[in-house]
């Protein structure tokens, strides 16, 4: 059969760390080009506004995010009834969600056969892979393109629904996913989309943007000062860390034991609700640090946070993985040492 030239159509999502500033120049974002001096100087002239999503209470966010935005003045309205016009002067935060796919598109050849029409027309605008698209970014004004982003987790449940609302599975494979997923009792959402998870994420983007620092996810960030102070903490980690995706089916594979993950951790850690460890963010008084994993379709960020102040303590990020394993565990160990 002769070659066909292939071109990729697709929704891309431009980083996959929990925060970003700046753009990145790779699909990887090792490589993030810096925001200048007056470009953050603007940032702090301006006033922002932070249009509350229909998935959370603007009266219960409200308070949080002005707890820890101390950049600019901040102001909030609900998602319905944002009018872009009488903010045009405006930062603007905003919950970007949808859903896009990687399809594949043949150029028509010229010289081709009419076994390879077929194939073509048969190929012609297939789903290659689905994406989704969740996060806050913040934009200036009347700009399309975000300054900053802050990415979060979907869960198994959603994964499961975008997956099989593609043309990517066939009939066959689409029945077998519906089968697993009855055993899947979570409701569509966001794993790290919490209250407290929020908080501390606006923290560390307000703490960057405040000392204009431009973040660079590289493939390891330790902070060698705070991690010491990990050895005599506790580690907490939300139970959901503990789910076994199969990225086949994106359906859940098995639910592990917490000690197949932390056998070679050698200082104290506790796996706790999700609910439980959003609300200790909340109400904290002192540092405390928990892990986290943030997945980005097929990235993977394993990360340490202290859950006080919002800073990054420790980030690994891998590509084309998507569960924790018992070696990110030993690597955080290791890098303790």
């Amino acid at each position: 059969m002769k070659k066909i030239l292939l071109i990729l159509c697709f929704v891309s999502i431009k980083s996959y760390s929990q925060v970003n500033i700046g753009q990145s120049k790779s699909w990887t974002n090792i490589d993030v080009s810096n925001h200048t001096q007056s470009k953050f100087n603007q940032i702090k002239s301006l006033k922002t506004l932070f249009i509350v999503p229909v998935e959370l209470d603007i009266d219960t966010i409200t308070p949080i995010i002005k707890s820890v935005w101390t950049i600019n003045d901040i102001e909030f309205i609900s998602e319905n009834d944002f009018k872009a016009n009488k903010y045009s002067n405006y930062l603007v935060i905003e919950l970007m969600d949808d859903v896009g796919f990687k399809k594949r598109i043949y150029r028509y050849s010229p010289n081709e056969s009419a076994y390879d029409a077929k194939f073509r027309e048969q190929m012609d605008g297939k789903t290659i892979k689905e994406y989704i698209i969740f996060n806050f970014s913040l934009f200036f004004p009347n700009q399309e393109e975000a300054i900053a982003q802050i990415f979060f987790t979907p869960n198994i449940k959603k994964r499961e629904i975008v997956t099989n609302s593609s043309d990517r599975k066939s009939i066959l494979e689409k029945a077998i996913i519906k089968k697993k997923q009855k055993k899947n009792k979570e409701e569509i959402g966001f794993y790290n989309f919490d209250l407290g998870y929020i908080k501390n994420y606006f923290q560390f983007l307000n703490t960057s943007l405040n000392e204009n620092t431009n973040i660079k996810v590289e493939d390891e960030f330790i902070d060698e000062n705070e991690i010491k102070k990990l050895k005599k903490s506790t580690l907490f980690a939300p139970e959901w860390m503990m789910k076994r995706y199969e990225p086949f089916s994106s359906t859940i594979k098995k639910i592990e034991n917490p000690e197949k993950y932390f056998s070679k951790y050698k200082y104290d850690y506790k796996v706790i609700p999700n609910e439980e460890l959003s609300n200790k963010i909340l109400n904290t008084k002192e540092d405390f640090y928990y892990l986290m994993h943030t997945q980005i379709n097929e990235n993977k960020i394993i990360s340490v946070i202290n859950g006080k102040t919002g800073n990054i303590v420790y980030r690994t990020a891998t590509g084309l993985s998507y569960n924790i394993k018992p070696k990110d565990i030993s690597l955080l160990n290791k890098q303790m040492q």
